[in-house]
C-alpha cells in the first residue's frame, strides 16, 4: 500500500512540475509499469528530433528498492548497456540499491529520489549534444533510425503518435515557475 502511495505522489509531482523532454506515465493504470519518453535538446544538431522510448519497472518495495529503466532502442552512450530480454538497461549510480554498491555512501539509491529525480537524470545524460558517444554498438544515426522505427505494443507510442508527450523546451519557457 505504502509504495502505491508512493508512486501516486511522485506522479503528482511530475505532473505539478514537469520536465522539459521528459514524460513518464503508468500503463493500463499499472502503477508498477510506466513508460516514458525522453525527447531531443530542441535544434539538436546530433539527435535531430528524436523521441527516445523507455520503461520503468517498480518493486513492490519501492521506494526502499529503486526501480528498473530500460530503452526501447539503443542510444550509444557509456550509460546504456544490453540489459534482460533485449532492452538497453540504464545503469546509473542513482538506480543502484545500496545493497549492490559495496558499501559506498552517497553513491546509490535513495527513497529521498522520486520519479522525477529519474526523470531529470535522464533528460540531463540522453539525446543531449556533446555527451559523450560509445559507437562500439552503433551510431547516433543508427539509434536514430531505431528510435523513429520503434513501436510499443503496450502503450501505443509509435513513429506517427508519441506516447507519452513529454513537455517542450518552449512550452517550459513559457511555464509560470514554481
Amino acid at each position: 500500500k505504502t509504495c502505491v502511495q508512493r508512486r501516486m505522489k511522485d506522479l503528482a509531482e511530475l505532473k505539478a512540475m514537469p520536465i522539459s523532454r521528459v514524460a513518464v506515465h503508468p500503463v493500463d493504470d499499472n502503477i508498477l509499469n510506466m513508460h516514458g519518453t525522453v525527447s531531443s535538446v530542441s535544434g539538436s544538431s546530433t539527435w535531430k528530433s528524436t523521441n527516445l522510448h523507455f520503461f520503468m519497472r517498480f518493486p513492490e518495495t519501492y521506494p526502499v528498492d529503486p526501480p528498473k529503466v530500460w530503452l526501447a532502442t539503443f542510444v550509444p552512450h557509456p550509460n546504456v548497456v544490453r540489459g534482460a530480454g533485449g532492452h538497453w538497461e540504464v545503469c546509473l549510480d542513482m538506480l543502484t540499491a545500496s545493497s549492490e554498491n559495496g558499501g559506498r555512501p552517497y553513491e546509490c539509491w535513495s527513497s529521498a529520489f522520486t520519479i522525477r529525480s529519474i526523470a531529470m537524470q535522464l533528460a540531463s545524460f540522453l539525446l543531449v549534444d556533446g555527451e559523450v558517444i560509445t559507437e562500439t554498438r552503433g551510431t547516433a544515426a543508427e539509434a536514430i533510425t531505431a528510435a523513429k522505427r520503434f513501436s510499443c505494443k503496450e502503450c501505443g507510442h509509435c513513429p506517427e503518435k508519441c506516447f507519452p508527450v513529454p513537455a517542450s523546451e518552449e512550452f517550459m519557457d513559457l511555464s509560470p515557475t514554481v
